[in-house]
């Protein structure tokens, strides 16, 4: 009998437990942004070793971007990133875009003598990473 009043419990408080999470899961303001998205990669390639001439290569791809480790960051590309109130995130080097469910990414590195420039556009084909 205790056994059976143990199991309706712990049933119960678990019910309890995964109904309060999505209902503070459905007011996350980074739901608008999470999912995979299907992006065309441009890379550029420049300067040496190149002889002055750049290098481009297009390819179509899947980006996923997840929750971030913070209440108020997003994993995009392998950075964690906080968005302005543009619903972009900018840096010298890196910067990326939402809008409309799509997603505009640049990061260049480089140096003196060459680098590489990589950048992503497309729109997202699903709400779940």
């Amino acid at each position: 009998m205790i056994n059976k009043i143990l199991i309706s419990l712990i049933i119960y408080l678990s019910f309890g437990l995964v109904s309060c999470e999505k209902l503070s899961d459905q007011n996350d303001f980074r739901n608008k942004y999470i999912g995979k998205y299907q992006v065309v990669e441009t890379r550029k390639s420049f300067g040496f070793p190149y002889s002055g001439k750049s290098q481009v290569t297009t390819k179509d791809t899947v980006i996923i971007v997840r929750y971030g480790y913070s209440d108020s960051t997003l994993l995009v590309l392998g950075s964690e990133i906080v968005l302005d109130e543009n619903d972009a995130f900018f840096e010298y080097y890196y910067s990326i875009r939402f809008f409309e469910d799509s997603i505009a990414t640049y990061y260049r590195s480089g140096g003196l003598g060459g680098g590489t420039s990589q950048q992503y556009n497309g729109v997202r084909i699903d709400k779940m990473p």
